[in-house]
Protein backbone atom coordinates (compact mmCIF):
# COMPACT_ATOMS: atom_id res chain seq x y z
CA UNK A 1 0.00 0.00 0.00
CA UNK A 2 2.52 2.08 1.24
CA UNK A 3 4.50 1.60 -2.59
CA UNK A 4 1.44 2.39 -4.28
CA UNK A 5 1.21 5.94 -2.99
CA UNK A 6 4.62 6.82 -3.18
CA UNK A 7 4.36 5.85 -6.81
CA UNK A 8 0.83 8.14 -7.43
CA UNK A 9 2.97 11.06 -5.54
CA UNK A 10 5.50 10.12 -8.17
CA UNK A 11 3.04 10.31 -11.03
CA UNK A 12 1.47 13.39 -9.65
CA UNK A 13 4.30 15.58 -9.15
CA UNK A 14 5.53 13.93 -12.50
CA UNK A 15 2.09 15.47 -14.16
CA UNK A 16 2.26 18.37 -12.48
CA UNK A 17 5.67 19.48 -13.74
CA UNK A 18 4.80 18.83 -16.94
CA UNK A 19 1.81 20.98 -16.61
CA UNK A 20 4.19 23.77 -15.21
CA UNK A 21 6.22 23.50 -18.36
CA UNK A 22 3.96 23.44 -20.26
CA UNK A 23 1.67 26.76 -19.06
CA UNK A 24 4.90 28.65 -19.06
CA UNK A 25 6.76 27.64 -22.08
CA UNK A 26 3.47 27.52 -24.04
CA UNK A 27 3.47 25.20 -27.01
CA UNK A 28 6.26 26.72 -29.34
CA UNK A 29 4.18 28.35 -31.76
CA UNK A 30 5.21 31.80 -32.28
CA UNK A 31 3.00 35.09 -33.44
CA UNK A 32 4.44 37.12 -36.61
CA UNK A 33 7.38 39.41 -35.89
CA UNK A 34 5.72 42.97 -35.20
CA UNK A 35 7.33 45.73 -37.02
CA UNK A 36 9.25 47.78 -34.59
CA UNK A 37 7.54 51.26 -33.40
CA UNK A 38 8.01 54.48 -35.79
CA UNK A 39 9.43 57.11 -33.66
CA UNK A 40 9.18 60.71 -34.74
CA UNK A 41 11.67 63.04 -35.71
CA UNK A 42 13.52 65.34 -32.95
CA UNK A 43 11.96 68.75 -32.07
CA UNK A 44 14.69 71.82 -33.39
CA UNK A 45 15.77 73.93 -30.00
CA UNK A 46 17.93 76.44 -31.95
CA UNK A 47 15.06 78.46 -34.18
CA UNK A 48 16.77 81.70 -34.60
CA UNK A 49 15.21 84.90 -36.37
CA UNK A 50 17.10 87.85 -38.31
CA UNK A 51 14.92 91.02 -39.14
CA UNK A 52 15.03 93.28 -41.66
CA UNK A 53 12.81 95.81 -42.31
CA UNK A 54 9.42 94.20 -42.56
CA UNK A 55 10.58 90.89 -43.06
CA UNK A 56 12.18 88.42 -40.80
CA UNK A 57 13.95 85.38 -41.81
CA UNK A 58 13.84 81.84 -39.93
CA UNK A 59 16.58 79.74 -39.61
CA UNK A 60 16.94 76.58 -37.66
CA UNK A 61 19.52 73.45 -37.94
CA UNK A 62 18.63 70.21 -40.68
CA UNK A 63 18.52 67.44 -38.03
CA UNK A 64 20.82 64.80 -38.63
CA UNK A 65 19.76 61.08 -39.87
CA UNK A 66 19.82 59.59 -36.18
CA UNK A 67 17.46 62.50 -35.14
CA UNK A 68 15.14 63.03 -38.11
CA UNK A 69 12.90 59.64 -37.24
CA UNK A 70 12.75 56.35 -38.41
CA UNK A 71 11.52 56.69 -41.86
CA UNK A 72 13.84 60.19 -42.35
CA UNK A 73 13.76 63.47 -42.94
CA UNK A 74 10.62 64.89 -45.17
CA UNK A 75 10.59 68.43 -43.82
CA UNK A 76 9.04 71.25 -42.01
CA UNK A 77 6.25 73.14 -41.35
CA UNK A 78 6.46 76.79 -40.40
CA UNK A 79 3.68 78.42 -37.92
CA UNK A 80 2.70 81.68 -36.91
CA UNK A 81 1.00 83.47 -34.02
CA UNK A 82 0.01 87.31 -33.87
CA UNK A 83 -1.64 89.18 -31.64
CA UNK A 84 -2.11 93.25 -32.13
CA UNK A 85 0.01 95.70 -30.23
CA UNK A 86 -3.24 97.77 -28.85
CA UNK A 87 -4.87 94.10 -27.61
CA UNK A 88 -4.44 94.03 -23.86
CA UNK A 89 -1.84 91.45 -23.09
CA UNK A 90 -3.41 88.21 -21.88
CA UNK A 91 0.04 86.30 -19.84
CA UNK A 92 -1.73 83.11 -19.62
CA UNK A 93 -4.02 83.29 -23.37
CA UNK A 94 -2.41 80.53 -25.46
CA UNK A 95 -1.33 81.67 -28.61
CA UNK A 96 -2.90 80.58 -31.37
CA UNK A 97 -0.80 79.30 -34.40
CA UNK A 98 -1.68 78.74 -38.03
CA UNK A 99 0.71 76.92 -40.63
CA UNK A 100 2.46 79.41 -42.56
CA UNK A 101 4.89 77.39 -45.18
CA UNK A 102 6.30 74.36 -45.49
CA UNK A 103 9.62 72.87 -46.66
CA UNK A 104 10.53 69.81 -47.84
CA UNK A 105 13.87 67.93 -48.40
CA UNK A 106 14.06 68.39 -51.90
CA UNK A 107 14.26 72.43 -51.02
CA UNK A 108 16.84 71.49 -48.70
CA UNK A 109 19.07 70.59 -51.59
CA UNK A 110 21.94 72.40 -53.53
CA UNK A 111 24.18 70.62 -55.48
CA UNK A 112 23.03 67.37 -54.52
CA UNK A 113 24.02 68.42 -51.33
CA UNK A 114 21.32 68.63 -47.91
CA UNK A 115 21.92 71.77 -46.92
CA UNK A 116 22.88 71.96 -42.72
CA UNK A 117 20.58 75.27 -41.69
CA UNK A 118 17.27 75.56 -43.04
CA UNK A 119 15.38 79.08 -43.70
CA UNK A 120 12.27 80.41 -43.95
CA UNK A 121 11.17 84.44 -45.04
CA UNK A 122 8.13 85.82 -44.03
CA UNK A 123 6.67 89.37 -44.48
CA UNK A 124 5.24 91.64 -41.35
CA UNK A 125 2.57 93.58 -41.16
CA UNK A 126 3.51 96.75 -38.41
CA UNK A 127 1.09 96.76 -35.23
CA UNK A 128 1.50 93.13 -34.39
CA UNK A 129 3.63 90.80 -32.04
CA UNK A 130 4.43 87.58 -34.20
CA UNK A 131 5.33 84.37 -32.83
CA UNK A 132 7.02 81.39 -34.96
CA UNK A 133 7.56 78.11 -34.69
CA UNK A 134 9.00 74.87 -36.73
CA UNK A 135 7.63 71.63 -36.74
CA UNK A 136 9.22 68.30 -38.29
CA UNK A 137 7.97 66.12 -40.35
CA UNK A 138 9.34 62.57 -41.69
CA UNK A 139 8.53 60.72 -44.82
CA UNK A 140 5.59 58.52 -43.27
CA UNK A 141 4.20 61.54 -41.56
CA UNK A 142 5.26 61.91 -38.09
CA UNK A 143 5.53 65.06 -36.57
CA UNK A 144 8.11 66.10 -33.93
CA UNK A 145 7.09 68.25 -30.95
CA UNK A 146 7.51 71.72 -31.81
CA UNK A 147 10.03 73.72 -31.92
CA UNK A 148 11.36 76.46 -29.57
CA UNK A 149 9.48 80.14 -30.10
CA UNK A 150 10.90 83.01 -31.07
CA UNK A 151 8.94 86.40 -30.96
CA UNK A 152 9.13 89.14 -33.01
CA UNK A 153 7.38 92.88 -32.15
CA UNK A 154 6.39 94.71 -35.44
CA UNK A 155 5.84 98.44 -34.19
Amino acid sequence: MMKRQMVNLWVGCLIGLFLMCVITVGCGVKKPPLAPEAQPPEAITDLIYEKEGNSVTLRWSVPQKEAAGSAGLGGFYVYQGETRLTESACKDCPVLFYRIGQLTVGDLYVNDSLLSTASFTVELVPGFEYQFKVVVFSEDGLTSPDSNRVSITQK
